[in-house]
C-alpha cells in the first residue's frame, strides 16, 4: 500500500513524461511497497539506490531488480516470481 493519494503516482509519471524528464542520473527511492517501480517503467536512470530501514526489505529488492534484469519480458519476470509459467 501506498501513502499517496489514489492516482498521484500515475500523474507524476505523466508529468515526467510530458515534461520529456526521463533520463536521470540516479533513482533514489525507499524499498517500501515498492511503488518506485512504476517510476522505473518510464525512467531510464544510469544508477538505482533502493534504501530501508529493513534489510530484509533490501534484499527483497534486490532479488526483484535482478529479476526484472535477466527478464526478456513481463511474462518471464511473473513466471520466475511464481516458479510457474505464465504464458
Amino acid at each position: 500500500a501506498s501513502n499517496d493519494p489514489f492516482g498521484e503516482t500515475l500523474h507524476s509519471i505523466f508529468s515526467l513524461v510530458r515534461a520529456n524528464f526521463l533520463d536521470v542520473d540516479r533513482f533514489v527511492s525507499v524499498v517500501g511497497s515498492f511503488v518506485a517501480l512504476q517510476f522505473l517503467v518510464a525512467l531510464r536512470p544510469r544508477s538505482i539506490h533502493f534504501f530501508d530501514m529493513n534489510r530484509c526489505q533490501i534484499r527483497w529488492a534486490q532479488m526483484l531488480c535482478e529479476l526484472i534484469a535477466i527478464s526478456k519480458t513481463p511474462q518471464q519476470f511473473i513466471s520466475r516470481i511464481f516458479a510457474r509459467s505464465v504464458a
